[in-house]
């Protein structure tokens, strides 16, 4: 018989009458097969936990969410403004700053569907944060027209 433990309490091994068995200190028991095949399931569904997690906290991704937050709350663009869009100018603008984020400088572009004011470059990575943000804000509007509808709204 040998000591194991897992996270949660003491685990004895068994080896009787030729079954290899596990059994916790509160008395359950399993086969140690069982256990081994458990044990690895749970680390893959950790380590999957654990690259979710770096994916959901992107610096990149929260810049998009943040701008797309700052587009409401610091320039007013509600949904209900956006919903007053039909012809896909929220992507048509989204496409211009992506298209255009490595060309700085340049005058308006042929497809930007809002007045020249409005074309406001920031550099490329700016733009293309932009870009993702003008893109969230087209399937919202989207979202919203085909009734789907989320929690925050």
């Amino acid at each position: 018989m040998s000591m194991t433990t897992n996270k949660q309490a003491p685990v004895q091994r068994y080896a009787n009458y030729g079954v290899d068995m596990m059994e916790w200190a509160e008395g359950g028991y399993v086969k140690y097969d069982a256990y081994q095949a458990l044990l690895d399931e749970l680390e893959a569904a950790e380590k999957r936990i654990a690259e979710l997690e770096v994916r959901a906290f992107n610096p990149a991704l929260l810049d998009v969410i943040s701008e797309r937050q700052r587009q409401r709350a610091i320039e007013g663009w509600t949904s209900e403004h956006d919903d007053a869009y039909q012809n896909s100018e929220l992507a048509d603008a989204a496409a211009c700053y992506a298209i255009h984020a490595h060309n700085q400088g340049f005058s308006t572009p042929a497809h930007w569907p809002w007045s020249p004011e409005w074309w406001k470059q920031s550099g490329a990575r700016r733009d293309l944060v932009k870009a993702g943000a003008l893109i969230l804000a087209e399937i919202e509007r989207l979202d919203r027209a085909a009734g789907i509808t989320t929690k925050g709204e």
